[in-house]
């Protein structure tokens, strides 16, 4: 890809980041029911995987960062939380920290991720999270 921020288009000066990226077909999640185990290998097995490399501009990549480092600081705070809850017996703290802890893995996947694969063949990949600027500068668009 140019080197150009696909968030927004502009100009990246940073070194463009390369980044490998698996899917499956999201049928496969049906096995979850079954078993979470059985699910990992099976989804270990079937995956596809393309190595993309991308550029984001210092808006965007501080943006990110922020995003990961509160998912990750908010999970290991609501950890800390919740034993400490469990150990004084403070159900309304634990309550709070276990919601605390589910948020900030929403928030670090949610904020902290770029592109998000819709799907992958031996062809071609196909990813959401590219603004319609920077896809409309691209060759053969």
């Amino acid at each position: 890809m140019p080197a150009r921020c696909i968030k927004c288009n502009a100009e990246v000066q940073e070194p463009l980041k390369k980044r490998r990226f698996y899917w499956h077909h999201p049928a496969w999640f049906v096995l979850v029911l079954a078993n979470v185990i059985i699910y990992v290998v099976v989804a270990m097995i079937v995956r596809r995987q393309a190595d993309v490399t991308y550029g984001l501009c210092a808006v965007h990549r501080k943006q990110r960062r922020r995003g990961a480092f509160l998912g990750v600081g908010g999970t290991l705070l609501s950890l800390v939380l919740i034993f400490v809850g469990l150990a004084n017996d403070y159900a309304a703290l634990t309550m709070i920290a276990v919601l605390g802890f589910v948020v900030s893995i929403v928030v670090g996947v949610v904020k902290g991720r770029t592109l998000l694969p819709v799907r992958i063949d031996k062809a071609e990949a196909h990813f959401k999270g590219c603004c319609e600027v920077f896809l409309a500068s691209l060759p053969g668009s």
